[in-house]
């Protein structure tokens, strides 16, 4: 590969300056959802008190009076990215199986994730453990719980993770905690706010796709040098050491 050296080493700086940029811009559509969430949280125009009291209804519903001794366990997880070929998730693995959804509906900043991570967290306090799933833009907010020993789910099921619901399912939307009459005056600005938020991620989405495809051309320079064969023989190795450690499906 030595005469391919200072090829390899354009392609490397060019690749990682093409996902600085989309990072920026993927950064600009974060604080832009951020403005839109203050616009409401300014004009004190969501009702916390009707979100508390919908929590509370939430976890009667699913759990009745059973509580477990101690503290749940807490497990934090990805189920959406933002990749070179656009925004994908994974939730239908995650919903395969449970017997019952909440799924909640609304615009941003309507409390859709204030309400999924109250709900968890409430579930967490009487014993169950719950699998938290963060949003792959703002890692900090919440987007999705469940708890595997009920068969339950709570999701933000708003774009750009829709899910269709099954019999049984329970739908709620956000909306009714919001008073629109104060947030009137504000449309303006949530507007420009949405428009922006909407070019940046797709700058955002552009700009990987540009550096996965620039970080491809690598393969036809390292492709004839590779042992594709150790590769596989390491692979099923380490696939021998999973299962004899009893990791497998099923365990």
């Amino acid at each position: 590969m030595v005469p391919h050296k200072s090829r390899v080493l354009e392609i490397n700086h060019e690749t990682s300056r093409l996902f600085r940029r989309a990072y920026d811009y993927l950064s600009i559509a974060e604080k832009a959802n951020g403005v839109i969430e203050s616009a409401i949280k300014d004009t004190v125009a969501l009702d916390y008190r009707g979100l508390n009291e919908q929590a509370a209804l939430i976890v009667a519903d699913a759990l009745g009076t059973e509580t477990r001794e101690g503290y749940g366990t807490a497990r934090h997880l990805f189920a959406s990215a933002i990749s070179p070929v656009g925004l994908s998730n994974h939730l239908d693995t995650l919903t395969w199986g449970l017997h019952r959804k909440y799924l909640i509906t609304g615009k941003p900043g309507t409390g859709r994730t204030t309400l999924v991570k109250k709900v968890a967290d409430a579930i967490l306090g009487r014993g169950f453990s719950v699998e938290y799933y963060h949003c792959c833009l703002d890692p900090d907010r919440i987007d999705h719980a469940i708890v595997q020993e009920l068969g339950t789910g709570f999701f933000n099921a708003s774009e750009p993770h829709v899910l269709m619901p099954d019999a049984g399912d329970v739908l709620l939307n956000t909306g009714q905690f919001v008073d629109y009459d104060r947030l009137q005056r504000l449309d303006g600005e949530a507007q420009e706010a949405q428009e922006v938020y909407s070019r940046a991620l797709d700058d955002g989405l552009m700009f990987m796709s540009l550096a996965k495809r620039t970080h491809d051309e690598l393969e036809k320079y390292y492709s004839p040098y590779m042992d594709f064969a150790a590769i596989d023989a390491r692979r099923q190795r380490t696939l021998d050491r999973i299962l004899e450690m009893g990791l497998g499906p099923g365990s």
